[in-house]
């Protein structure tokens, strides 16, 4: 993952904490992404749309 390095280049991000909570936020976002796509590719309804039907039906 260099280019995480190249791009977060800051003293900042280099403490050890910080830089383990920046890549778990990485992995955590591109695992929301993949879940999201998922989603939509195999037309999972969200959990909004489920929500208002049930209310529409009550």
């Amino acid at each position: 993952m260099e280019w995480l390095d190249v791009l977060f280049d800051n003293a900042f991000f280099q403490l050890p904490f910080l830089e383990a909570m920046m890549y778990l936020f990485v992995v955590i976002s591109i695992g929301a992404g993949i879940v999201g796509l998922w989603n939509r590719f195999v037309s999972i309804p969200s959990r909004e749309a489920g929500t208002l039907e049930m209310r529409k039906a009550a």
